[in-house]
């Protein structure tokens, strides 16, 4: 949770997004090894005009960057980022909010 936040925090007021929050999630473990099992994650949720328009342009840029879509807004599972990819994490959702203006 406090990554989460940290993450959401480094977005200037939230990328003038005061929608984009904390979220709890549960993220699949593996690549179908075991199927239906899940860990507790937490990650930051960013509602955009177009999530699925959004994710494919997020999965075409450098680096990539891998997001859920879920209820019109594009959810990003920090358990499947690491550490020091934080900083492109918060590049990315604040180039994208930037452009979704």
């Amino acid at each position: 949770r406090a990554r989460a936040e940290w993450v959401l925090g480094q977005l200037p007021s939230a990328a003038g997004r005061p929608d984009a929050h904390v979220v709890e999630l549960r993220s699949p473990v593996g690549g179908g090894s075991l199927p239906g099992q899940t860990l507790p994650s937490f990650g930051v949720a960013v509602p955009v005009r177009s999530a699925t328009r959004a994710a494919a342009a997020l999965r075409k840029g450098e680096p990539r960057i891998l997001a859920r879509v879920e209820g019109g807004a594009l959810t990003f599972d920090l358990r499947t980022v690491a550490r020091f990819d934080d900083g492109d994490l918060v590049r990315a959702i604040g180039g994208l909010i930037a452009a979704d203006r």
